[in-house]
């Protein structure tokens, strides 16, 4: 079984679920976002009119079975088969603000995502006939061992398990989870939007998933990072359109260094770069940290992979380019120019964000609801640039350390039981609480209200993944990452010294997922 080693590769293009997700979307009188829309594949057209799918039969047409076809409530057979049954969930108890209300919350308190999460379950609970519980026995860092020993033990426990995505690959490669092949409802996800597509589909090896990222909870979603802009500063220095810019696929990495060259001021005049001066650009993640994130996203979000599959669906090691050169060149040039980029990380640079100090700002979209709800200037929360605009789509990868996955492990007690149920909860947060989230934090001081759903739905559009990102323990994944935090543009040297590695660990991963079953 040979890894090839390419420099180039094609990827399916993702279906961007914009204008789906804004025709499902309506405002209910407690201000929350619900959906009312039973045609979930089908977008709305500007005009009002349903988007051509490519045969004359009109909406009148459709037949109601045609239509049902496409929910959970249609396709799952024997929607009360479970009456009286009790689903128990489990899920860390730290490591997200958002643990643990949104996988159980007992009440509405007016918390819009919250109260989504709620109605989620509720809507659920009431489908099926069952109670929803959940049990959150350890902290993010010892829930992996904790959930180990639970399904070794056989006991059954709990019926569906929630994970940090880099604690959840071990137990994949363990053997303990169910692929998606012994999952009915999830063996075959393709058409199904409340599983990001990219994101499953390069969690695949020869067709067989044994981790999901669903839209149940707007975790994944949340750690998902953005460029926002400060538009009322830019306006400034006559950078306005950016956004426009960004809808028309012109984003670039070279349009950023263009806008935030510059907007450098030592406001507190004491000669030195420092949190009380205005920049042009700022991030939250501290870029020195090996281990971090914020290069690599970078990296991916302008079309650098790590792996592509085959037409053996194999993996194939594609990171070797002049692009990754160029791309890790930038990436230092943006992070170490102090009179361009703040030297400031983490909360200090964050508000210096929501007090109109930065112009563009590199961080997870959660912290728009966490810094942002009281900014004075308006702003909007872009796509990572593209590489250049020849690039066809915005990418950008889901963070390993704080997205929840869930899956299902050979332990527990009815797998259909399982399956039905987080089908059931994927699809109604799909339908709720992603709105919800996205009406609290994306929408907050945004300067159009349209403009920001699109560009919502560009960033949610563009998730992403590949085998390398999800299954790479050998470094290859995060050799931008390291480069760039030792300010070092050694690619060449740095990735011979560690390509073998590489390949004997992806060789060795294959192995181990080709035996299970």
């Amino acid at each position: 079984m040979d890894i090839l080693k390419k420099e180039g590769f094609s990827l399916m293009k993702v279906k961007l679920t914009a204008l789906a997700l804004a025709a499902a979307m309506l405002l209910s009188c407690s201000g929350v976002l619900v959906s009312c829309n039973a045609k979930e594949n089908v977008p709305a057209r500007t005009d009002g009119t349903e988007a051509n799918t490519g045969t004359e039969t009109s909406t009148a047409e459709t037949t109601a079975a045609e239509t049902e076809l496409l929910t959970p409530y249609t396709y799952i057979k024997d929607l009360k088969k479970y009456d009286g049954k009790s689903f128990t969930m489990v899920a860390p108890n730290s490591g997200t603000r958002y643990l643990p209300g949104q996988m159980l919350t007992t009440e509405e308190t007016g918390d819009v995502i919250m109260d989504a999460a709620y109605r989620r379950n509720l809507a659920v609970e009431e489908t099926f006939g069952i109670k929803i519980k959940l049990e959150s026995p350890a902290s993010k860092q010892d829930s992996v061992n904790l959930y180990r020993a639970e399904i070794l033990a056989q006991n059954g426990t709990w019926d569906l398990y929630h994970g940090f995505f880099s604690d959840s690959v071990p137990l994949a490669l363990e053997g303990l989870l169910h692929p998606n092949t012994k999952l009915p409802y999830q063996a075959d996800i393709t058409d199904k939007e409340w599983y990001p597509s990219s994101v499953n589909e390069g969690l695949q090896y020869k067709g067989k998933q044994f981790i999901f990222i669903s839209d149940m909870t707007c975790i994944a979603l949340s750690c998902t990072c953005s460029i926002f802009m400060n538009t009322t500063l830019g306006e400034q220095f006559g950078i306005k359109g950016v956004d426009q810019l960004a809808l028309d696929g012109k984003w670039t990495i070279d349009k950023l260094f263009e806008y935030s060259e510059g907007i450098y001021a030592d406001l507190n005049n004491d000669g030195a770069s420092n949190v009380g001066d205005r920049f042009g650009f700022g991030k939250y993640s501290d870029i020195s940290n090996e281990s971090g994130e914020l290069p690599m996203i970078f990296q991916y979000g302008m079309g650098q992979y790590t792996t592509a599959m085959n037409k053996n669906g194999e993996p194939e090691l594609i990171l070797n380019t002049e692009k990754s050169v160029a791309i890790t060149e930038k990436l230092n040039k943006l992070f170490y120019d102090t009179g361009r980029t703040t030297l400031q990380n983490g909360e200090a640079s964050a508000l210096s964000f929501a007090a109109g100090n930065i112009l563009f700002y590199a961080a997870i979209i959660m912290h728009a609801a966490n810094y942002m709800r009281d900014m004075e200037n308006d702003y909007v929360a872009l796509p990572m640039p593209k590489y250049d605009e020849k690039q066809e789509e915005y990418r950008v990868t889901i963070s390993k350390a704080s997205s929840i996955s869930s899956y299902i492990p050979v332990s527990v007690k009815d797998v259909e039981f399982s399956s039905a149920v987080f089908d059931l909860l994927a699809y109604e947060g799909n339908k709720s609480v992603i709105p919800a989230f996205f009406e609290n934090a994306m929408k907050l001081k945004a300067a159009k209200d349209e403009t920001a759903t699109k560009l919502f739905d560009l960033i949610r559009g563009g998730l992403t993944m590949d085998f390398g990102l999800a299954y790479d323990n050998s470094g290859m994944v995060t050799l931008v990452t390291k480069l760039v935090a030792r300010n070092s543009n050694s690619f060449a040297s740095e990735y011979a010294a560690i390509e073998e590695k590489t390949l004997a660990q992806y060789k060795d991963t294959m192995a181990m997922m080709d035996k299970l079953k």
